[in-house]
């Protein structure tokens, strides 16, 4: 018999979902058919039907893998301040590595597009809630981590501070996805000013706050 190769496995499914994403920006999750993914994959529909069994867990892959990065880039951040480096200057980081990666007008419709399916589908609905909540708790812990160091406001509620910039972001990306009116640039400082005026210590004055925007 001949031996899967998992790596290889895994390629083929990454350009499956990267070509099923391009017809879901073009045409929507509804509209594009099967065929169509496999006709912009370059694959059989048999083949295609080998790595997934339905256009739903295409979908579902692709929630993974943008729920995989998005984590990746907390933990990154969680590390780096624990090993010094500044609480700020890192969200900075983090908030522009957001905007360059999700806040474009394929990637915003693609958002919306995952709403309106987990609006429909239950279990692909409990599948985004239960990774969402897991940022959730990471981004808590980055909080928390820059409440240890007081690099934030002692006295904020972490879990309801993590609960508003995370609505913040994603009602950014919706914003820039159908209105278009705001610019890449504008975006990632409105919402460094957003984090660091909610987040700074109350006994930092407003001109602290200004020199650090």
């Amino acid at each position: 018999m001949r031996t899967v190769n998992p790596q290889k496995v895994e390629i083929r499914k990454r350009e499956i979902v990267e070509a099923a994403k391009i017809c879901f920006e073009q045409r929507g999750f509804h509209s594009t058919t099967m065929a169509e993914i496999c006709a912009k994959a370059s694959i059989s529909p048999g083949a295609l039907y080998r790595y997934f069994d339905s256009k739903e867990s295409i979908i579902a892959a692709m929630a993974e893998d943008d729920q995989f990065r998005a984590m990746q880039s907390f933990k990154s951040a969680l590390s780096e301040i624990q090993n010094g480096a500044d609480f700020f200057q890192t969200m900075d980081k983090l908030l522009d590595d957001v905007v360059t990666n999700y806040c474009t007008k394929e990637q915003g419709a693609m958002a919306a597009e995952l709403i309106s399916e987990a609006m429909r589908n239950p279990i692909f609905a409990e599948s985004c809630s239960r990774a969402y909540m897991d940022l959730h708790s990471h981004f808590c812990a980055i909080l928390e981590c820059g409440q240890k160091l007081r690099h934030i406001d002692e006295s904020l509620n972490v879990a309801e501070a993590a609960t508003m910039i995370m609505a913040s972001v994603d009602g950014m990306v919706l914003r820039m996805a159908f209105c278009g009116d705001v610019s890449n640039i504008e975006a990632s400082q409105w919402l460094k000013n957003f984090c660091q005026r909610y987040l700074s210590p109350r006994s930092q004055t407003q001109s602290q706050i200004k020199n650090r925007a």
